[in-house]
C-alpha cells in the first residue's frame, strides 16, 4: 500500500474502493492511463469476484462518462469525478457537490457511519440507517433529493462496504468497525487488523 500523497501527480476518484485499488497497485498507482481491461482485472483480483461482475462495474462507471471519454483507450480516475454522472450527493464518505470538492474522504462522515451501529460491527441494518441519514443530511444542506438511479447506486455502494470488508453470509454478514474505518479513511486493505479478501 502506497498512499496517493506519496505518488507524484496521482489522480484519484470520489470512490474509496477505486482509490484503494490504485493505492495497492491493482490498477495504475498514479491513477492514470487505466484501460477498461486493467480496471476490470484489478477489481476481479482485488475483490476475488467473477470477472463478468467486475466488467459490470467497469462498464457502468466508464459508460456513464459518455463519448468520447468512454470510447478512449484509457482514462484517469479523476475523470470519474463528474457530478450526477459517476459522482453523486449523499455519499457515505464525501461531501455533496454544493459543499465543496468531492474527491477527498471526510473522516467525520466515516465516524458518523460507524456511530450508526451500536455494536463493534457494521451491519445491513446500520448501513440502512446510514443511507437514510445521509440522504436527509444532503437535502438539509440544499442538495436535491437523489434520483432513483442514484438511490440504487448508493445502495450498491453501501452493500460494497460489507462485500469488501465483511465476513459471514447473507443478512448475517458484518464488518468490524476498525477494518471499515481503516479502509474508508486511509483507502487501504488493513490486513494487520484482520482484513481478508472475500
Amino acid at each position: 500500500w502506497i498512499p496517493a500523497s506519496k505518488i507524484p501527480d496521482a489522480r484519484r476518484a470520489p470512490c474509496p474502493l477505486l482509490n484503494t485499488l490504485a493505492n495497492h497497485g491493482f490498477i495504475s498507482r498514479d491513477g492514470k492511463g487505466i484501460t477498461k481491461t486493467n480496471f476490470t482485472d484489478g477489481i476481479a483480483t482485488a475483490l476475488n469476484v467473477d470477472p463478468s461482475f467486475a466488467a459490470i462495474i467497469t462498464n457502468g462507471a466508464i459508460g456513464a462518462l459518455g463519448a468520447p471519454a468512454n470510447e478512449s483507450a484509457s482514462f484517469s480516475l479523476d475523470q470519474l469525478d463528474v457530478h450526477d454522472v459517476d459522482e453523486h450527493d449523499a455519499s457515505l464518505t464525501r461531501l455533496d457537490k454544493i459543499q465543496g470538492q468531492t474527491l477527498t474522504v471526510q473522516p467525520s462522515l466515516v465516524d458518523a457511519l460507524l456511530a450508526d451501529s451500536d455494536t463493534g460491527f457494521i451491519t445491513t441494518n446500520s448501513l440502512a440507517i446510514s443511507r437514510v441519514r445521509r440522504e436527509k443530511e444532503s437535502v438539509a444542506a440544499g442538495s436535491p433529493p437523489l434520483s432513483d438511479h442514484f438511490v440504487g447506486v448508493s445502495l450498491g455502494e453501501a452493500a460494497f462496504v460489507l462485500l469488501v470488508t465483511g465476513l459471514g453470509e447473507g443478512a448475517a454478514r458484518q464488518a468490524k468497525k476498525d477494518i471499515v474505518k481503516a479502509w474508508l479513511d486511509e483507502e487501504r486493505f488493513p490486513v494487520e487488523l484482520g482484513y481478508q479478501r472475500s
